[in-house]
This record gives C-alpha cells, sequence and structure tokens, in this order.
C-alpha cells in the first residue's frame, strides 16, 4: 500500500508540473501575441499619420508654397532612407515658362520674360538646382503660381506614398497676385 501510495504522490506531483507547465507556455504565447497585435496596430498607427501628412496636400487647387513645403517634406524623408522602398517622388508641371514680379507701385504683375526654360516637369530633386529656386523673382513668381495635385501613388510593399505629382493651373482660370 505505502508503494501505491507513493506512485499517487509522485504522478499527482507530475501532473500538476506539466499542468503548472502548460499554463506558463499558454500565458507567455498569450501576452506574446498581444504585444505583437499592439505592435501591428502602432505600425498601422504610423502608417496612417505618415500618409494623412501627405494627403493633405491631395488639393484641387494650393499655391505654390504649400507645393515648396511638400517637396522639402519629401526631401528631408529621402535624406533619411538609403532605400528606395522609403523614398517619395514630386513632381510637378509649370505650364507656363515666363516669370511675372508683383510691382507694389503698379498693383499688378509684370512680366519678366521667360526665365524658365529648360524641361517644365521637374521633381523634388531636381528642384533644388533649378531656375526657380537660384532666381528670387522665379521663386516669388513660382511661391504664387497656383497647382492642383493630379496623382498620389502608394508603395505595394509599404503601403506609403512614394509619389505625388502636380500641375500647374493656368492664370485664367484663377486670377491672383
Amino acid at each position: 500500500m505505502e508503494n501505491a501510495a507513493k506512485a499517487i504522490i509522485i504522478s499527482g506531483g507530475i501532473f500538476f508540473a506539466i499542468a503548472l507547465l502548460t499554463f506558463g507556455v499558454y500565458t507567455y504565447t498569450s501576452l506574446n501575441r498581444l504585444a505583437n497585435e499592439q505592435d501591428a496596430q502602432t505600425e498601422q498607427q504610423q502608417l496612417v499619420n505618415f500618409n494623412k501628412s501627405y494627403e493633405a496636400y491631395n488639393k484641387s487647387i494650393m499655391y505654390g508654397t504649400d507645393l515648396i513645403s511638400v517637396i522639402n517634406k519629401a526631401n528631408d524623408n529621402n535624406t533619411l532612407y538609403d532605400d528606395d522602398t522609403y523614398k517619395i517622388t514630386i513632381t510637378f508641371e509649370i505650364k507656363t515658362t515666363n516669370i511675372y514680379a508683383y510691382d507694389q507701385d503698379e498693383g499688378e504683375r509684370i512680366n519678366q520674360g521667360e526665365i524658365i526654360k529648360f524641361e517644365t516637369i521637374y521633381t523634388n530633386d531636381d528642384y533644388k538646382e533649378s531656375v526657380i529656386a537660384n532666381n528670387s523673382n522665379a521663386f516669388d513668381d513660382f511661391k504664387r503660381r497656383l497647382f492642383k495635385c493630379t496623382g498620389v501613388g502608394y508603395s505595394n510593399v509599404t503601403g506609403r506614398i512614394n509619389s505625388m505629382s502636380f500641375v500647374e493651373v493656368p492664370l485664367n482660370d484663377y486670377e491672383h497676385k
């Protein structure tokens, strides 16, 4: 009888140890799964916030100052990443190549002539070296021009915005100074 009692105690101890081990593994996997879900939710929220910051520029009409802002934002982003997966390309098309300066005395825009002479489609990479950025009259005129967003592209890999395109709205459509 003594051997049977010891066998029951030993088997009970083994059962208790197995139950304790099973509970520990279950708890660990549950906590790990919860942490992974929280990481995924955080990552998804970061993606939404990132895209929102660029989608704010997806407008039917905006000034060149807004376009300069999104170009600078994309350039800042692109300096953070060596990998092309996370880079953003902003393209914009200028319809008119004449530059206008605002004359305070006359209260109107004065044609300064054709200053933008090379290609009319720019990207955020060649914007810094363009005539626009290097000529104060051209830059001031560019800030006053009107643009509209014509397209937003998303990466198939990351889901992030990876391209935006803009086109100048002709001045006769919207008169401004």
